[in-house]
């Protein structure tokens, strides 16, 4: 039996970076950076995690 994969939530990585820049911020005493880098961060992840899903199943209607 085979674990069941999460479904692909798109912003859940931005909202996370944004979470973690702003802890990191307050630590720092820079949340407003803090907060914008982490943003930033969150949407590259995000963009990457995007591309990478969307691969596999343009590849899978390739060998049709």
């Amino acid at each position: 039996m085979q674990p069941t994969k999460k479904p692909y939530r798109p912003g859940h990585w931005i909202v996370v970076g944004t979470i973690l820049g702003t802890f990191i911020g307050i630590l720092l005493g820079k949340l407003a950076l803090g907060m914008i880098f982490g943003f930033f961060l969150g949407v590259m992840i995000d963009a990457h995690k995007r591309k990478s899903i969307a691969v596999p199943a343009e590849e899978s209607s390739d060998e049709k």
